[in-house]
């Protein structure tokens, strides 16, 4: 599982974090994966799971833990079949 966190580890521009992101998720096999972003500030969560949508749930559950004024939505999601 791919643990939530502050984006600022990733970067300041939200485009370089998807794009380390997305090649960072390293998915177990015949897994799916998912990354949220929050709109106000840099919270990000992540998550794989056999159904993409459970995937998607976690990643921006996880995202909204980690961010005091802004909504999580899912920026990238993919599948490891």
């Amino acid at each position: 599982m791919i643990e939530a966190g502050r984006g600022d580890e990733f970067g300041e521009r939200a485009q370089r974090r998807l794009v380390e992101v997305k090649n960072a998720l390293r998915l177990v096999a015949d897994h799916e994966g998912a990354l949220a972003l929050s709109d106000k500030d840099k919270a990000w969560g992540g998550a794989d799971r056999e159904k993409l949508d459970a995937a998607k749930r976690e990643a921006v559950a996880h995202c909204q833990t980690h961010t005091t004024t802004g909504t999580c939505t899912v920026r990238v999601s993919g599948c490891n079949k």
